[in-house]
């Protein structure tokens, strides 16, 4: 990615399960420090840097009988974010997923 100009970047997945059926609950996409080992961090996990943008979904077919649900945040944020990382050479961009803003929301 370093020297690149980035066009357009995008977050995609796909919710399998959320703790409230029928109510869609914001999840909140940043870029955070860097991290090791495996994806899933214990609490308090990687600083959340940067806000990158949010999305709300729910979904629990188990309970509420709803299917999985895509996801998609393709924010100016992000890409502002990542031509920084890109203009300053950077090897490595980690993002984490939180079910809560870092104001506690």
């Amino acid at each position: 990615m370093a020297g690149k100009q980035i066009l357009g970047a995008k977050i995609t997945g796909r919710l399998d399960h959320s703790w409230k059926c029928a109510q869609n609950h914001p999840t909140y996409f940043y870029r955070t420090a860097a991290f090791s080992g495996t994806a899933r961090k214990p609490w308090p996990g990687p600083a959340l840097q940067q806000l990158l943008g949010n999305n709300s979904v729910h979904a629990n077919e188990t309970s509420c009988g709803e299917p999985n649900m895509d996801f998609e945040v393709s924010t100016q944020a992000l890409i502002n974010d990542l031509q920084s990382f890109a203009n300053a050479s950077a090897s490595d961009y980690f993002v984490g997923i939180a079910a809560s803003s870092d104001t506690g929301t």
